[in-house]
């Protein structure tokens, strides 16, 4: 197993391949391999996706992947 950590401002749900998959900023359990994360809710965040390959870590370590708000909504 690995680990990730998906940051936000709000609290969001976690969509991961197209699935819900937790909440943000709590560290998620996940399979390795390349996944594309992004929010529940309304669409005021940037990036609108994050895609990457999740390996090497560790509930201590999780990979990080950071949305912001987008100020343009």
């Amino acid at each position: 197993m690995e680990y990730v950590k998906v940051t936000f401002k709000q609290d969001r749900a976690v969509i991961m391949d197209d699935q819900a998959n937790g909440r943000t900023n709590e560290v998620l359990r996940v399979g390795a391999g390349i996944h594309t994360f992004t929010l529940g809710g309304e669409k005021n965040f940037s990036p609108e996706e994050i895609t990457c390959e999740v390996f090497g870590t560790s509930e201590i370590e999780p990979e990080i992947i950071n949305f912001e708000v987008d100020d343009d909504e």
